[in-house]
């Protein structure tokens, strides 16, 4: 019997993720042990990742939405470290944020 041994090359591909957040839930901001963990299931260095906010402040410019969202991943992220995606939106409906943020994710 002739075993044949095959070698798979697997190329890492860059994955990229819309990462929703909402700075005014300081509960669910990120930390960096759990941050890390999740950059590392996305291939660790080649994960890139944009932060999205769904924004209902329409008085709120939009420097800064931006700077409230580095603000609340600075545990995380250093500043202008990513490209943040910054969703205005006039619904108080957390299931229309959500659409809103799988819209944005198809863009």
């Amino acid at each position: 019997m002739e075993i044949i041994e095959t070698q798979k090359t697997v190329e890492a591909q860059e994955l990229s993720a819309l990462w929703a957040v909402d700075p005014a839930e300081p509960g669910l901001a990120p930390d960096l042990e759990n941050f890390n963990r999740l950059r590392n299931l996305f291939g660790g260095s080649l994960f890139r990742f944009k932060p999205a906010y769904v924004c209902t402040d329409r008085d709120l410019f939009l420097s800064d939405a931006k700077e409230l969202v580095e603000a609340y991943l600075s545990p995380v992220l250093s500043p202008g470290s990513s490209d943040i995606e910054v969703i205005y939106s006039q619904s108080e409906k957390k299931s229309e944020w959500a659409s809103a943020i799988v819209k944005a994710s198809h863009l």
